[in-house]
């Protein structure tokens, strides 16, 4: 069970889930609402505008990564990790 002090995070953890939730599937029907309704999108054509999105993600998240690949690789963070690796 958890205790005491640990309960408003998981109330929060919840909260925090369940909201994403509804919010990621809030943009998805407004996104294909107005994909049909106003732009006059097809299924083809919404499809191209979410892959130019996700890929854009997709190379946000590797630059996040080389940046931390690169930060880890100097001398003065390694000796900084040098006791988790022993």
């Amino acid at each position: 069970m958890l205790a005491a002090e640990q309960k408003p995070m998981y109330r929060f953890l919840a909260v925090q889930t369940a909201a994403s939730v509804v919010g990621l599937q809030a943009w998805t029907t407004l996104f294909n609402n107005f994909a049909v309704e106003v732009a006059g999108l097809d299924g083809a054509q919404a499809g191209i505008v979410q892959l130019v999105r996700k890929v854009l993600g997709f190379l946000a998240l590797l630059v996040a990564l080389l940046g931390v690949a690169f930060a880890l690789a100097t001398p003065a963070s390694a000796a900084c990790w040098q006791p988790f690796w022993s």
